[in-house]
């Protein structure tokens, strides 16, 4: 929703219409501020079966997951979409008022096409597509983009950086292999409901995604780990942030200053609810702030969430709010570091703001953003299961942090390297956009052929697996070929009698 309403304005400021259309699947859109200068279009009416779902996010992942346990976990959350868009569909009213808008381009997200479909239903021609975080696994599946899985961490539940171990290289094959099962299992489902409307003809969601002629992606080159791309993938990473210092209003600007050595804050953004986490958890987070009387932690929970509420009031180091500014307090200069759940927008902030960063990952590239701080020396990852049984690894973590002071000065580098880098995030959003927009909405030149390729093609197997076939039957009969003439040279002579 905010990488999506930070599009609508960049785009919006640059002269033209735009609607920026939100089911609520989550009620969020009052507390959200998504854009400020694009039309919101704002419909509810959707059950509680997302939020549900995102109960479940806050409260699993504290035990060892398998392959299977992840797919079910997903493919969960694709039937609870895939539900949300045929409550969606039934809205008569809402899918008459779009398609009177007559839109010529539609932005849609990666999560799940429910609303690539519905952009072919409304006639809509040019499809660009958007990835909230880094270039998902089952991305680059639909659009070919090569991706080394022995070098490239999978966009899952994963913990790996671009350095992996042996051991750490299968389970990323496991993972993107379980990671593109997964989005394609919503596909279907996605098919199967507009095929049932519309008729059988109607077109896999996946191709309409595919043949998108440029492909925005909301991370930044020096906020991702490096890896091989496309012509038609634009990386727009920061778009729409205020990257100067703000003044903060009350009661926030007093409360930076109350620590003696700074302020720290806590948020684990609006996807991970406390209200949810374990009690365990939340009695070790708060048993580590208690640890460092000099620093005053500003810690954000949901309104709901009296037990963490209870703990946070005994300890005098501690402020706790149900909103904060983020960005604001990210620009503080007292603030000395961040612990978040390590969401991408909360990375990117992050780093245009200077401040290390240490992270629980819970779900999704959560994990590989975390590593990603690490590799490049401005983070901590933290494994949030180990805060079930003590506070000693957010302990050694900011101890390490505050001391360090490396990761404050490898905080300021990448701000540098994000922030002084040639052309702008919405600079390239607004350009290719209209770009697509006067070559009638589509680039083919730009189309790579290894998209419609097997996977035997693709990798060459055919060629391969003949060829190894071919050198190894040579092998055999050389050796079948060596033993018998080695035999006949060794074999026992008969001596001649006169």
């Amino acid at each position: 929703m905010i990488s999506n309403g930070r599009i609508a304005d960049e785009l919006a400021k640059a002269g033209h219409e735009v609607t920026l259309f939100e089911p609520e699947f989550l009620p969020i859109a009052s507390t959200v501020k998504s854009a400020k200068h694009a039309t919101r279009y704002t419909v509810g009416g959707f059950s509680d079966e997302f939020l549900k779902s995102l109960k479940g996010l806050s409260m699993d992942g504290f035990e060892k997951s398998y392959p299977w346990t992840t797919f079910k976990k997903y493919s969960k959350f694709q039937e609870v979409f895939a539900n949300a868009c045929e409550e969606l569909l039934d809205m008569a009213a809402v899918i008459d008022k779009l398609n009177s808008s007559k839109f010529d381009i539609f932005f849609g997200e990666q999560l799940n096409l429910c609303g690539t479909a519905l952009s072919h239903v409304l006639g809509i021609k040019t499809h660009l597509w958007v990835s909230s975080c880094p270039l998902m696994d089952h991305m680059d599946n639909i659009l070919g983009v090569p991706k080394p899985l022995s070098y490239v961490p999978a966009v899952g539940d994963i913990s790996i950086s671009d350095k992996p171990s042996y051991v750490e290289r299968m389970s990323n094959i496991v993972e993107w292999l379980t990671d593109v099962a997964t989005y394609r299992y919503g596909s279907r489902l996605i098919n199967d409901l507009f095929r049932k409307r519309y008729g059988n003809d109607f077109p896999d969601v996946d191709d309409i995604a595919g043949d998108s002629p440029v492909i925005f992606v909301s991370t930044d080159e020096f906020l991702d780990f490096p890896r091989p791309t496309l012509h038609n993938i634009v990386h727009i990473g920061g778009l729409g942030l205020n990257t100067n210092t703000t003044e903060l209003k009350e009661p926030f600007k007093s409360e930076v200053k109350k620590g003696k050595k700074g302020a720290i804050f806590f948020s684990l953004g609006s996807n991970v609810q406390t209200t949810f986490l374990p009690k365990e958890m939340k009695e070790n987070i708060f048993a580590a702030f208690k640890e460092f009387p000099d620093y005053h932690f500003i810690v954000k929970i949901e309104k709901e969430d009296h037990v963490a509420e209870a703990m946070g009031k005994q300890l005098s180091n501690v402020y706790l709010t149900n909103w904060a500014p983020q960005t604001d307090l990210l620009s503080a200069p007292e603030l000395k570091a961040f612990i978040t759940h390590g969401g991408y927008n909360s990375l990117v902030e992050t780093a245009v703001h200077a401040k290390p960063v240490i992270a629980f990952p819970f779900f999704a590239d959560q994990y590989r953003n975390a590593r990603l701080a690490e590799r490049n020396g401005w983070g901590i990852p933290m494994d949030k299961a180990a805060l079930l049984k003590s506070p000693k690894t957010l302990v050694d973590a900011l101890e390490k942090m505050l001391s360090d002071p490396s990761y404050m000065e490898q905080s300021l580098r990448v701000q540098k390297l994000v922030l002084t880098k040639p052309f702008k995030s919405a600079e390239k959003l607004v350009k290719y956009t209209e770009f697509v927009a006067a070559n009638d909405g589509r680039l083919p030149e730009l189309q790579i052929a290894g998209r419609h390729l097997s996977f035997i093609e693709y990798h060459n197997l055919d060629i391969i697996l003949p060829v190894i076939a071919v050198l190894l039957a040579m092998a055999y009969t050389t050796l079948r070929i060596s033993i018998v003439i080695i035999a006949f040279l060794l074999r026992p002579r008969k001596e001649k009698t006169l």
